[in-house]
């Protein structure tokens, strides 16, 4: 596994950027950096099955094993889903993701907040984290400081 990092300062505090990364009405506006009709389905809490999903492209499953409000979020990626819905354990590309972590930290500093991603996966997805976590956080820092 490879680890990826990327990360941010954005002029707000470390509850507005946790709100705005997992609110139902921001999280679709932020994460399009991914894919224009990504979502995301199920409960931000410790232990929590999350459901990443795009409709024209499948998504993943991951379980939330940390989940502290304003603080850190670490998922681990379980299997991937077909765009039919279909789960998926088997498959060179859903091996390759199965067992990949994502991590969110929020670090606040004088109103501001540093929210910085790490990534451990397959280096397979470099390329794809490489081009779309940058402009994720920059739609982040769009949406929380207006």
């Amino acid at each position: 596994m490879k680890e990826l990092r990327y990360e941010v300062l954005i002029d707000g505090t470390r509850e507005e950027v946790w709100n705005t990364v997992i609110g139902r009405d921001t999280y679709d506006k932020w994460v399009k950096a991914f894919s224009p009709g990504s979502t995301c389905v199920g409960e931000w809490k410790q232990g929590a099955e999350m459901l990443f999903w795009d409709p024209n492209m499948g998504g993943t499953h991951a379980t939330l094993d940390v989940c502290r409000p304003f603080e850190s979020i670490l998922a681990t990626h379980t299997n991937t889903v077909t765009k039919d819905g279909v789960r998926e354990t088997k498959g060179e590309m859903t091996e390759k993701w199965i067992g990949s972590k994502e991590a969110y930290h929020f670090v606040e500093d004088d109103g501001q907040t540093k929210l910085e991603i790490v990534i451990k996966t397959d280096e397979a997805f470099q390329e794809m984290f490489d081009s779309s976590w940058p402009d994720a956080l920059q739609n982040i820092k769009k949406l929380v400081e207006g």
